[in-house]
């Protein structure tokens, strides 16, 4: 306790933090200094905008004190779910199938164990978590953070100022790809909802991959990764892209689907929903 009331002291003296200073200030100047006009920017953060919410921030050191469960998704309940939604999707399943060679079970695997069949996609904003993480290159930012971690989960400041860095130098570089994707679909920024982690749409795809990789699979125009068509065409195009072929060995097989999500639980569960899936077409 006395060590982490130092560090506070000590960190507190290095850096004024006036109580109603705007978390987002220098996160503005950067996106205005990257080309953004003041305009967007301050419509992005205004009254209506984005929202300094370090719950997504703490949703890191959370999960990373207690293992997730996997075993859930491979219960009887969980199985019949998958089969049904595969029965309900199939005509689309084949398609995508058809056109990138993926498998239906993969895909049903992995929506299932994403968001569970596209039941629950998460609902923070993806503009308020993205420009959180991002604020966190400002260390009075991560002070606040520290504050609120430090003595639930025993986190050394020094600890959460060298994630903070890291972390916020990727949020911001997918906050600049959400911008854009949702610019190019049409959709409203501070309307679209997702996980702690900024993550969108049924198969929780992260802006950058939803720049690179989503389809529109049902031929309207629009990617919509809140849409199932597209969300399982997206996946399969994902995973086309990074390597899947119909037939693979089981190391192959696990280092395409470790790209989705470096988990070896992860991982190892989806081998065994599509296995299930498989033995009971």
């Amino acid at each position: 306790m006395i060590k982490g009331i130092i560090w506070v002291f000590l960190f507190a003296l290095a850096i004024p933090c006036p109580a109603h200073a705007d978390p987002f200030a220098a996160l503005k100047k950067s996106l205005i200094a990257d080309g953004y006009s003041k305009e967007r920017v301050e419509a992005l953060f205004g009254e209506k905008g984005a929202q300094f919410d370090l719950s997504s921030a703490t949703g890191y050191f959370r999960h990373r004190e207690s293992a997730l469960n996997y075993d859930q998704f491979l219960s009887a309940q969980s199985l019949a779910s998958a089969r049904d939604y595969r029965a309900r999707h199939l005509e689309t399943l084949r398609a995508a199938q058809e056109r990138f060679g993926v498998d239906p079970e993969i895909i049903v695997a992995i929506m299932l164990v994403e968001t569970r069949l596209g039941a629950f996609p998460g609902n923070r904003s993806v503009l308020s978590t993205l420009a959180t993480l991002a604020s966190l290159s400002h260390e009075p930012n991560v002070l606040r953070l520290w504050e609120q971690v430090h003595a639930r989960y025993q986190t050394e400041l020094p600890a959460v100022k060298s994630w903070s860095a890291r972390r916020s130098g990727w949020a911001y570089r997918e906050l600049k790809e959400f911008l854009e994707f949702t610019q190019k679909q049409g959709m409203e920024p501070m309307a679209v909802m997702g996980s702690y982690a900024g993550a969108l749409g049924f198969g929780q795809f992260l802006p950058s991959s939803a720049m690179s990789y989503a389809v529109d699979g049902d031929g309207d125009g629009i990617i919509d990764l809140f849409s199932h068509a597209d969300a399982i065409f997206s996946i399969a195009g994902y995973l086309k892209n990074h390597g899947w072929e119909p037939v693979m060995t089981k190391p192959r097989l696990r280092e395409v689907l470790f790209t989705y999500n470096r988990s070896r639980p992860y991982v190892d569960t989806l081998i065994a929903i599509r296995t299930r899936l498989k033995e009971a077409p």
